[in-house]
Parts: structure tokens; sequence; C-alpha cells
């Protein structure tokens, strides 16, 4: 046979492998294409992600900055802040019941008693404050919020000590069973807030081993007092004023 018919199939060079291998993808190629692919969906997945996140914390950090009231139950949600304990000998020179008390500033308009009222669904909606006095309207729930009764109490306690040791000081209550009511009532308070803060300790200086603590100038996780305070007024009851 002739040497032209020997070998009518010549090998392809390198340089033309490579061209058609970037024609036709081989599988594994082709897989790597897949993966490409899946790693650029999962990318913008996660930044859709970051993104409902972000938008999520905005506005929680937005409803934060004061109180609502929790529709599961009857609990007020107020936003916390921190507050370092330190002594203000102006609670202890003034008698809550004294005229123009610094007392009384602790006790928003209408003493901590709000309206609200019950929708169909069962939840409660807390009315705006109207110069309206208040009727029987059996649709409206009233409520005191439990940080003032416990304020007022506590002045009612320092009111009954006080006169105890000042015969010439009178009150309106004889300070008898009320007192004794706020005493268990704040006992209870103090173990239901359960303020886990720890305060600084030390050893008498009088060289006994006796610890000591006063509390001050430890910092604590507490509920936004003033945000409370503005709540219960914007929803009083009525317009109510003085701690005792």
């Amino acid at each position: 046979m002739d040497d032209h018919y020997k070998n009518p199939y010549a090998p392809l060079s390198a340089e033309d492998d490579n061209l058609f291998s970037d024609a036709l993808p081989t599988p594994t190629r082709r897989n790597q294409v897949h993966a490409n692919r899946g790693v650029l969906l999962l990318t913008t997945l996660l930044l859709l992600l970051c993104a409902g996140l972000g938008a999520a914390l905005y506005l929680q950090t937005d409803s934060a900055c004061e109180a609502s009231y929790e529709s599961e139950s009857l609990h007020i949600k107020v936003p916390h802040r921190p507050v370092t304990f330190l002594p203000d000998n102006e609670y202890t020179e003034q008698l809550p019941d004294g005229s123009g008390s610094i007392w009384n500033g602790l006790i928003p308009p209408g003493r901590g008693f709000v309206t609200a009222k019950r929708t169909k669904s069962g939840s409660l909606t807390f009315e705006e404050h109207s110069s309206g006095s208040v009727s029987e309207d059996p649709s409206k729930e009233y409520y005191c919020i439990s940080a003032f009764h416990q304020m007022h109490c506590l002045a009612i306690i320092y009111n009954a000590l006080f006169s105890k040791n000042h015969a010439g000081h009178h009150h309106r209550d004889d300070h008898g069973a009320h007192t004794k009511h706020c005493i268990d009532y704040l006992r209870q308070s103090i173990m239901c807030a359960s303020d886990a803060t720890l305060e600084t300790a030390a050893v008498l200086g009088d060289g006994s081993s006796v610890m000591a603590v006063d509390g001050w100038n430890n910092t604590h996780q507490c509920r936004d007092w003033d945000s409370l305070y503005d709540f219960a007024s914007r929803h009083r009851m009525l317009d109510l004023d003085g701690i005792v």
C-alpha cells in the first residue's frame, strides 16, 4: 500500500487540543462553572440576610427609645440603661408629704394610674389622657404601674418612721395597716426584681474582719425610669398628684 494511505489520521498538536477543549467543556470544567454559580448565589443570599438583620436591628433600636406595652401579658416594655448608684441627701432631708418635696417629682401626673381598653383580639390599648372625668365605662380598664406603687409605699414608710420619732409631725394616714402592707409589698417587689449587680464590699476600718457594703459607685442595669414616667403621664387616668 502506498505510504500516503498508511497513516491518514495525523495527531493533533497541543495547541489544537487546547482549542477544542475550550469549544467543548470537559466534565471537570462544567463542574467548575456550576460551583462558581453556587458561590455567587450563596453570596447573594448572605448579603440579603445581612440587609434584613440590619433593618430589624434598626427598627428594634428605634422602638426601644420609649416604654411600650406588650400585649402578651400585663407588662410594659421599658428600655434599659446603666445607672451608677450615688448618695443623694435631698431625699433623706425632705419628707415625702412636705410642701414642694423632691419626692413628688418621682411620681408622674396621675400617680401611675392608667386607662386602657380591651380590643377584639383580647389585647390592651392604652388611651391618651384627656381632661374628662372617670366614668363607669365597662369598655375601659384601669391599672396602676407597679414602680409608682412601690415608690408610694417607700414614701409611706419614710413618713411613718419620721412620725414615730417626731410627735409634732402628723399625716393623714395613721401608718398602721398601710405601713405593714407597704413593707410586705416592697419585700416581694425587691425579690421580684432580683437585682444581681455585684456591689463592692470592704473590711471595716476598725480592724475587725466584718465586711461592709454601702452600695454606692456600683453601676446597675436599670429600666429607664424617665421613659416609664412619660408613659404613665401620657396615659394617666386623672390629674392626681402627690406621692402619698
